[in-house]
């Protein structure tokens, strides 16, 4: 999931649309999130994380879109600690 973050904007997309890529990200973050619920269920981690992912709007700029990229990604880094 981390790895996919890092290459997820840059990488060549190769004619795919980046709403595809956008919305494949999301979903990504959505499946790590679920599988984290079950790992640490009830943990404010997971509250924290699903705050930003609510957060996440496939039609934002590239920068909004980093910047929210570096934060779950963060996230998700400080969370191999808990499991």
């Amino acid at each position: 999931m981390i790895d996919f973050l890092d290459n997820a904007l840059r990488v060549p997309h190769n004619g795919i649309s980046e709403e595809y890529v956008r919305s494949v990200i999301e979903s990504k973050v959505r499946d790590g999130y679920l599988f984290l619920e079950k790992k640490i269920p009830g943990h404010l981690f997971i509250n924290i994380l699903q705050q930003w992912i609510e957060k996440f709007n496939p039609y934002d700029d590239y920068e909004k879109i980093s910047i929210w990229i570096k934060r779950v990604k963060s996230l998700l880094e400080d969370a191999r600690e808990l499991i």
